[in-house]
């Protein structure tokens, strides 16, 4: 699972974790039962076998997800989730004038936005990795062996790479005031990247040591643009290979093949927008941790309903 690589601490278990199942529960009674029941029940009026229609409802169910979810993100859900973190920016002002009452509601109100985001956006991992694993085997029936799938689907631009970027011009700058206003940018606008679900794990913005390493690193490296570029270049020679080989005439791949291109394009830029509020979280939580006289990292080893309590009493 790419969420839980490690043990969740027990703020997150006793936080965040109740309001993620909430949503779940919502998106799954919303969204994907409505949808098994009417065809199903459709389904069931046509062929009077139940098996049938509940099979076959979950197919369709399925199929419809597949095509329609890419879109659901782009035009519903990440408009709504950077308007969110928008508003618990400005959370953020004033945090020393706020009383405990007043934090720990900002802290919850935060925390909500936080996990719908995640089960909404992380939902999207149905086509970015359901598409790859039928355009895998589709690939092996209707093109063979002579071109890997994996060449099919590199070379697309993604918030990873979009990041990579930048973070190789902070390295080639050579102006001293000019880089760190570049390295500066670049932990605003990139650094809420982590690799685990757990406000406990510091984001990458709150480690200019690690940056500072990167930035080392990408000193004397070609820029991930132009590797980009090859990657691009390298699809777009399969490609021309590909329409040879392929056992269907080309009209009918082409839009699979795109599909399934624009699908796991999603996979970098989806784990980029989740966590995107995680960083403004824990600064409402450090101020909680002096408000409260606790160690900033030990506020983390307390139940979400313990310090709640004893903020407010």
């Amino acid at each position: 699972m790419e969420w839980f690589r490690n043990p969740q601490s027990k703020l997150e278990t006793t936080l965040r974790l109740p309001i993620l199942i909430k949503y779940s529960l919502i998106l799954l009674v919303t969204r994907i039962l409505p949808r098994l029941f009417i065809f199903g029940i459709i389904i069931y009026f046509m062929s009077g076998n139940l098996w049938l229609s509940a099979t076959t409802a979950f197919l369709v169910t399925f199929l419809i997800e597949m095509f329609t979810l890419r879109a659901w993100l782009l035009n519903v859900i990440l408009p709504r989730h950077l308007k969110n973190l928008e508003t618990v920016r400005r959370m953020l002002n004033d945090l020393d004038k706020d009383s405990s009452a007043d934090l720990i509601k900002k802290i919850e109100d935060s925390v909500k936005f936080s996990s719908w985001a995640i089960i909404n956006i992380g939902y999207v991992a149905l086509p970015s990795y359901g598409w790859e694993i039928i355009f895998k085997f589709a690939h092996k029936l209707l093109v063979g062996r002579a071109i890997p799938y994996q060449e099919l689907l590199i070379g697309f631009y993604n918030k990873s790479i979009e990041a990579d970027q930048a973070l190789w011009k902070v390295a080639q700058e050579r102006n001293v005031s000019r880089k760190s206003f570049l390295r500066s940018k670049f932990l605003n606008e990139y650094g809420s990247r982590v690799d685990d679900i757990d406000l406990s794990k510091p984001t990458l913005r709150e480690q200019p040591q690690v940056v500072d390493q990167l930035i080392q690193l990408y000193k004397n490296t070609i820029s991930p643009k132009a590797r980009l570029q090859e990657a691009a270049a390298k699809r777009q020679k399969a490609e021309a290979e590909l329409w040879s080989k392929l056992f269907i005439p080309k009209y009918l791949f082409l839009p699979f093949l795109r599909t399934v291109q624009k699908n796991v394009q999603l996979r970098e830029d989806r784990r980029f927008w989740e966590f995107l509020m995680d960083f403004y979280i824990r600064q409402m939580l450090f101020k909680l941790a002096v408000l409260r006289g606790v160690k900033r990292q030990m506020i983390f080893t307390k139940s979400w309903r313990n310090l709640k309590h004893a903020a407010t009493n």
